[in-house]
């Protein structure tokens, strides 16, 4: 199977003058980049299993899906600070995330600046409801339910899918009712796709997929082989960078992961 790459990814809830809190809700790769979330929540829920951060899979060509690995968390409306809470109300309240995905070709360090053309728009397809754990509260990794024990967190792809040929950013929202203003993760696109390794070889009279850790073959040096690294997915389709090439025109070709 390929490596997934997950980036870190957040949304909030508009706050609500009649509750002690704010919701969050989030997922990072790292613990250092989850705890930096606001409020700085403890722990590390994708030990856990939960709140991995946002990655791409793909469908088929350069058609994508993302995938959602978040928890939701809860913040004191007063200080700011994580503190463990429930969703508001009572189990008739409930509670849609949103999702806005839009996205960009600009080659560019500030993604903020770039001009982005829409993507889609879903609902995300967890409900939740008052009175249900937030992370990391005893529950909020439960099955989901619609009771007050029901889990908190989220785990899916999105229904719908996007066109990713020359992608170089995404501009992500995910909110619930009226949140204004709205709060945007700038996801490099090049940083969610998956590893890949096209080749196998052979190996004690076996061929062996090469979608691993190590590189796409290996060579000779000082004495040991040893892996060909990663091409770096900059590096993909390059002539005398990418990995394997083809004969193309009369010419050596690099050949990237979409076949070109």
């Amino acid at each position: 199977m390929a490596e997934k790459n997950y980036a870190p990814i957040r949304g909030s809830w508009g706050h609500d003058p009649g509750v002690p809190g704010d919701v969050y809700i989030a997922g990072a790769p790292t613990a250092a980049q989850f705890q930096a979330m606001p409020g700085n929540p403890p722990g590390f829920p994708k030990a856990s299993g939960y709140g991995e951060g946002v990655t791409a899979e793909n469908v088929s060509g350069n058609l994508y899906r993302l995938r959602l690995s978040l928890v939701a968390y809860g913040t004191r409306a007063t200080t700011g600070n994580y503190t463990p809470y429930v969703y508001a109300g009572n189990l008739a309240t409930e509670y849609d995330w949103q999702l806005i995905v839009a996205k960009t070709s600009a080659q560019t360090e500030n993604p903020a600046s770039a001009s982005y053309t829409h993507a889609f728009t879903e609902t995300l397809k967890k409900r939740y409801y008052g009175t249900q754990p937030l992370y990391a509260m005893t529950g909020w990794n439960n099955a989901h339910s619609q009771n007050s024990s029901g889990g908190t967190w989220y785990n899916e792809v999105t229904k719908n899918t996007f066109d990713a040929t020359d992608i170089t950013w995404l501009k992500i929202t995910i909110y619930g009712d009226d949140t204004f203003p709205l709060a945007y993760s700038y996801i490099r696109f090049a940083d969610i796709i998956d590893d890949y390794r096209p080749m196998a070889i052979r190996k004690k009279g076996t061929w062996k997929s090469l979608d691993n850790k190590g590189g796409f073959w290996q060579i000779r040096k000082s004495g040991k082989w040893v892996d060909v690294p990663k091409t770096l997915v900059s590096d993909d389709g390059k002539p005398n960078k990418s990995a394997n090439q083809i004969r193309n025109g009369g010419i050596w070709k690099a050949q990237s992961k979409i076949g070109r």
